[in-house]
């Protein structure tokens, strides 16, 4: 094999394959995956220098192609060594702190969180009284919650309590739970801790109440939405599909 072939063909080869491991975002009109091609075009510049230092130390005509390609399999090597490197930090990081930057971000502890721009000081107060009570707070991973409001009387003074039911389950046990906790005067109160959210009786109930009024509502979005006109709902739907 000519030198030449070596330098076309590391080029092609590895610009093909990231493409057609890449088709289906293609196809989705998500351009992202073409930024691998400059990549590729640097990362077979590099082969190529050390190819032609191999070459110049060496000297040795007929073996030059072998120290082309392997100036393409050290580059191509250390690339992937160190894809698989940010691979392994990123899986050692989930494991140490997966659960616990989703659980923040679901109550709003983050900047970024969806829920941070609600009044919802309550709910951050009861979960950070939740999360004391594990020894590891990566060992539970929220998957819901919901609030009631109740109107009470303290000391002469109106009040409001607010209960919070936090779904999630256990790592590594899966186990799926739920603990309650009051708040009232942002002052937390555990109500029970760790309770068997598939059979206890009062988690069962209330959440099967919170989905029929989360029905009630959605019908209520729908009969809303009948009643705008065809251009508004063609926009809509048109964002939902850019999306």
């Amino acid at each position: 094999m000519t030198i030449r072939k070596v330098l076309v063909y590391s080029l092609i080869i590895p610009s093909v394959l990231s493409l057609l491991f890449n088709i289906p975002s293609i196809v989705k009109k998500d351009l992202g995956p073409l930024w691998l091609i400059p990549g590729i075009l640097v990362a077979w510049t590099i082969g190529v220098f050390i190819g032609v230092i191999i070459c110049a130390v060496v000297q040795e005509k007929r073996a030059e192609p072998w120290f082309y390609i392997g100036g393409q399999v050290i580059t191509y090597g250390a690339v992937a060594a160190f894809i698989l490197y940010q691979f392994y930090l990123t899986e050692k990081h989930e494991l140490r702190f997966g659960n616990i930057e989703h659980n923040h971000s679901m109550v709003g502890l983050d900047r970024d969180s969806i829920y941070d721009s609600f009044d919802v000081s309550y709910i951050k107060t009861a979960f950070l009284k939740l999360e004391s009570k594990f020894k590891d707070p990566n060992s539970f991973h929220l998957t819901s919650f919901f609030t009631i409001r109740r109107d009470t009387v303290s000391s002469n003074y109106n009040e409001t309590v607010y209960t919070v039911y936090f779904a999630y389950t256990t790592t590594p046990e899966k186990k799926q739970l739920f603990s309650k906790i009051s708040v009232l005067e942002n002052q937390p109160t555990i109500d029970i801790f760790n309770g068997d959210a598939l059979h206890h009786g009062e988690y069962k109930y209330l959440k099967a109440k919170e989905k029929q009024h989360q029905i009630e509502q959605m019908n209520e979005i729908k009969e809303a939405l009948k009643d705008l006109p065809d251009t508004i709902k063609q926009q809509m739907r048109e964002s939902l599909e850019e999306k």
